[in-house]
């Protein structure tokens, strides 16, 4: 408490601690992000309703309360998917389920990782949409979208975005129909919503995030001019119009094995200067940067251009000037398959 009255502004980067956005403000702070609005993220059945309740395109749906009651809605509804409630998504991602016999091993270990609590939990399971494209809407909320806003494609956290002051239809759709409700939750934080597109104006959205999108998010100080006084205009909830450094941006991510030592990034140091590379879990000492022991580190590349082309190709000549030992770039190939969905998505007739 003592240690927060220095600051002007505190931001909440992530969920899991709304609540205390209500102690902050009566404190006199300055907050961006968290709020009762992370509910939206946090509890995914909730969120599925309200979708529908607001006039949505929304998949079938239903709740189950524990792995026993979600074994046997998979052996009667195949071509499922299936997330947890999001706040123990770190022990069960989402999947799909063709079939029971095809997740039943995964669903053995699901029961055995949340142990006595294996039926208490919920899990979401809901038709499976078909469709080659998934496209995210990654925007900044104060009363309303801030514009231009940022939507892309996502895949193996490579990222491909575009920014425009007028989205695709079924984005349209979403910012007005959720509009009242992030208002009523005085949300004033990141979002991104993900969808699965079927045609140009209609999408089922599968997840929603109340906080700033990762890994993509990394790229934000870089891709935009006026970071900070986008960032404090939505803290302050008078919204500023951002500048986008171009019109399209992307980011890729180098992976590199610290599971037992330090690992020493070798690059140009300008494009730390530049804004074109990034670190997670990383020290510096005496100018050098270092992978930190035990931890899944990562350096990410940033790049911007006003075309994919333009960012995709940028990106892979980051990736040539980056090393470390035992040094992961196989992530790479993700940006030919970010291309073609992008060339499906546009021959579905969706702008980007």
């Amino acid at each position: 408490k003592e240690a927060v009255k220095i600051f002007d502004m505190v931001m909440l980067a992530d969920i899991g601690n709304g609540d205390e956005r209500d102690n902050l403000l009566a404190s006199g702070k300055i907050v961006f992000g968290g709020g009762d609005a992370e509910k939206f993220e946090s509890h995914r059945f909730a969120f599925r309703m309200l979708q529908k309740s607001v006039g949505l395109p929304t998949q079938k749906t239903i709740e189950c309360i524990g792995v026993e009651e979600l074994r046997k809605h998979l052996k009667v509804h195949p071509n499922q998917f299936v997330k947890v409630d999001n706040r123990f998504r770190a022990d069960c991602e989402s999947f799909h389920a063709p079939d029971y016999e095809f997740v039943e091993q995964r669903l053995n270990y699901v029961e055995v990782v949340f142990g006595p609590y294996a039926n208490v939990i919920a899990f979401v399971a809901e038709d499976f949409i078909e469709t080659k494209v998934e496209l995210g809407l990654d925007g900044l909320w104060c009363h309303d979208l801030i514009r231009p806003s940022l939507y892309g494609f996502e895949l193996g956290r490579s990222y491909i975005g575009h920014y425009a002051e007028k989205l695709p239809p079924f984005m349209e759709e979403w910012v007005e129909k959720l509009k009242t409700p992030l208002n009523r939750r005085k949300y004033q934080g990141a979002m991104s919503i993900e969808g699965r597109v079927i045609k140009p104006d209609k999408a089922f959205i599968i997840d929603m995030t109340m906080r700033p999108a990762y890994n993509l998010s990394i790229g934000y100080p870089s891709w935009m001019k006026n970071y900070p006084q986008v960032i404090w205009g939505v803290a302050t909830g008078e919204p500023t119009a951002i500048e986008p450094i171009a019109p399209y941006v992307g980011g890729t991510p180098l992976y590199c094995n610290c599971d037992n030592n330090f690992v020493k990034w070798k690059f140009p140091l300008e494009l730390r200067r530049e804004g074109k590379i990034k670190f997670r879990e990383c020290t510096k000492k005496d100018g050098s940067y270092w992978a930190i022991k035990g931890c899944h580190s990562c350096a990410f590349l940033v790049s911007w251009g006003n075309s994919v082309e333009d960012v995709i190709s940028d990106l892979r000549k980051l990736a040539e000037k980056v090393e470390a030992d035992t040094i992961d770039k196989t992530r790479l190939k993700d940006l030919n398959d970010l291309q073609d969905e992008i060339k499906e998505a546009r021959s579905m007739g969706i702008t980007f």
